[in-house]
């Protein structure tokens, strides 16, 4: 495994700290940051490949048996079958995590300098905060884990990044931090207030076994400020008149994730996107017949109109909400 694993994959390596910032960013703007000049992180990678390419034309015997004397000193000058093209192999050690590390520094001051912009925005200072928190549980077993190889360096005053003192199965454990992390803080990831950390969901099922709780009732969540601005959307720009309107038009015209656009409806307003939809077309439509609109429209018209794609959609959704059709609906309202 080693063998398979020692320098062949030292060109994704060096993507790990421009994927952290591209991760965060992407992560802090709800939705997928690629600008055009990041085909400019290739060029690491293909340098990377060209130092290393005598390496990878090897038959597998030799990587193992070098792997080998890997194992046996951890100090020992890297020098690896075939020889390098453009450095040695120690100082493309050394040059991967400290670009990757350089990386991770400025993404955190980068959000810095956003909260400081946005001081006054709650919400975005919320987020960021928890950013910083991921970004610190990131970075410090790898800030520790380079001061304590540094220390035990044979090397006076050399920065290292292998210490035979460490297992490797406490640097393989250090590497769960920031998915643990997502598993017992999902605000941190999600930014959804209303989710529950794993020791709150382990205190609510203890709760439900010993039966200590009294009963009581379920409120609902109080109204989010994603709720409301979705809400003043659609009753201002109206954009379910299209007939493909859906929930991703929503998320990407506000800037909302898409889950907590559906946790809006789901959980605060307790009724699907499309039910909700439909709701706004259907009273669209019976505005238009109040108008009567319908001595000069047909009704499929006034359906395609309310932004339903056809007549059978259209009646089956005013029938959800009426328990009537339509053509009932005037009959008995505007007769």
């Amino acid at each position: 495994m080693l063998a398979c694993l020692v320098i062949h994959f030292d060109p994704l390596i060096i993507l790990i700290g421009p994927i952290f910032y591209l991760y965060f960013k992407s992560l802090l703007t709800g939705k997928f940051v690629f600008e055009k000049w990041f085909w400019l992180y290739s060029i690491p990678v293909c340098l990377i490949l060209i130092n290393t390419f005598p390496y990878y034309v090897q038959n597998f015997e030799t990587k193992i048996q070098f792997v080998h004397g890997l194992q046996l000193n951890h100090f020992a000058e890297m020098k690896i079958p075939g020889g390098t093209w453009l450095l040695d192999y120690n100082t493309q050690m050394k040059i991967i995590p400290i670009h990757n590390l350089i990386y991770i520094i400025y993404t955190f001051f980068y959000l810095l300098r956003l909260k400081n912009k946005y001081a006054k925005k709650a919400k975005i200072s919320t987020i960021i905060n928890r950013v910083f928190r991921i970004i610190l549980f990131v970075i410090s077993p790898m800030i520790i884990q380079i001061f304590l190889a540094t220390i035990h360096s044979p090397s006076s005053f050399e920065i290292s990044f292998q210490d035979s003192t460490i297992s490797s199965d406490v640097i393989y454990l250090t590497s769960l931090i920031l998915p643990v992390a997502f598993f017992l803080f999902p605000t941190w990831l999600y930014g959804n207030p209303t989710s529950k950390s794993i020791w709150e969901k382990i205190n609510d099922m203890w709760l439900s076994i010993v039966q200590i709780t009294k009963e009581h009732k379920i409120e609902k969540p109080e109204m989010s400020a994603d709720l409301d601005r979705i809400i003043q959307y659609m009753e201002m720009k109206k954009p379910y008149l299209k007939n493909n309107f859906s929930a991703h038009d929503v998320s990407r015209e506000l800037n909302i994730p898409h889950l907590r656009v559906s946790t809006c409806f789901n959980k605060q307003l307790e009724k699907t996107f499309p039910e909700y939809r439909n709701k706004l077309r259907v009273a669209y439509a019976v505005n238009l017949l109040q108008e009567n609109a319908q001595s000069h429209m047909s009704i499929e018209g006034i359906a395609i109109q309310s932004g339903f794609k056809n007549k059978s959609s259209f009646y089956a959704a005013f029938r959800a909400v009426y328990q009537m059709t339509p053509t009932e609906w005037i009959s008995k309202h505007l007769a």
